[in-house]
């Protein structure tokens, strides 16, 4: 696929996280909005090929910010730009609602990155007729809400987490960034009064869509209960709920501190390169890092050749997008490499 460039709106930022990482390796141009009225005025100033909008968000919705995409297009007679609907609702009459207020793609939370390209090349290709896959399949038309949580084994679940991202690295800084983001919130939310069932709905909502897509199953099950329950839960069951959502948090936030040493073996055989290309490498990996950005390409290339204590180091700082002491880190490849 060429690369497209595109507009991603979502108010939870390990979605945007995702998109980006994933569609950015990918060589696409992305730019995003945290909600729907943003997602609008940057559309407005924009010119995109693909437009990626969350249904449910903050000031406008998704479906009210593709109703007023749709009316700048008319206004301007500009062409039709591809709108991919995100949700992790399954109401299959969505899709219907979807198609009414001008979506041409629908895809469920947690996302699939495989099934996410397919649908931007048949959209961008423009083959067939757009709306035509937002007809409710008939499995999804017919399924209904589980009446069990499933058993989630796994705090996480690291073969579909990495496959999803695309490597174990970025994984675990968007886990990182998620356990400090929630650690706060989760103290937040049980100080606040007790709240009406939409309320919970939302937070319930917001905190399976961002587990699914971190691929930690345990969070995404007591999300997914109390969040069908929203409307009849009592506060008792809604402190219970984010009691064990904060126990899970605690658990995941020392799985990924102790990943890079028991995820990684210590004596890993260290791949031949000579100097010269090594202080390229190094050299590359530092002006990235100058310009606060993370290349995961390079950081494999890195990892199959530096020694894992020094590498340990360098992605421990970026876990906590630490620029500063990962270029400290890099210095003592460096300091070698100039020799």
């Amino acid at each position: 696929m060429r690369p497209l460039r595109i507009l991603v709106a979502d108010d939870a930022p390990v979605n945007i996280d995702l998109l980006v990482n994933v569609l950015g390796r990918a060589g696409h141009q992305l730019v995003t909005a945290e909600n729907g009225q943003l997602a609008v005025d940057r559309y407005a100033e924009g010119v995109f090929d693909l437009v990626l909008m969350d249904i449910q968000m903050p000031v406008l919705t998704g479906l009210e910010a593709t109703r007023e995409i749709r009316k700048i297009e008319n206004e301007r007679g500009s062409p039709r730009v591809p709108i991919i609907a995100l949700t992790a609702d399954v109401d299959a009459e969505l899709r219907f609602v979807a198609v009414d207020a001008g979506m041409d793609g629908f895809i469920m939370k947690p996302l699939d990155m495989a099934l996410l390209k397919a649908e931007m090349t048949r959209l961008v290709g423009g083959a067939g007729s757009p709306a035509a896959a937002l007809q409710p399949h008939k499995r999804v038309a017919e399924a209904a809400p589980p009446t069990a949580v499933p058993i989630a084994r796994d705090s996480i679940d690291w073969s579909s987490g990495i496959e999803r991202w695309g490597s174990e690295a970025a994984l675990v800084r968007a886990i990182r960034t998620f356990v400090v983001e929630t650690k706060p919130l989760l103290v937040t939310l049980r100080n606040e009064p007790k709240p009406d069932g939409e309320r919970v709905k939302q937070v319930m909502h917001r905190f399976r869509g961002a587990s699914g897509n971190l691929s930690l199953p345990k969070i995404a099950a007591v999300a997914r209960a109390a969040e069908l329950e929203a409307a009849v839960i009592d506060a008792d069951a809604y402190l219970a709920a984010l009691a064990t959502i904060a126990s899970e948090v605690e658990i995941i936030d020392s799985l990924v501190a102790a990943s890079a040493t028991t995820r990684l073996p210590v004596e890993a055989p260290r791949g031949e390169i000579d100097e010269a290309a090594m202080a390229e490498l190094v050299g590359r990996v530092a002006a990235t890092l100058r310009n606060f950005e993370i290349d995961e390409s390079l950081l494999v290339e890195l990892s199959a050749v530096c020694d894992p204590r020094t590498f340990g180091a360098i992605q421990t700082a970026l876990d906590s997008f630490d620029f500063e002491a990962a270029l400290q880190a890099l210095e003592v490849l460096q300091q070698p490499a100039q020799a």
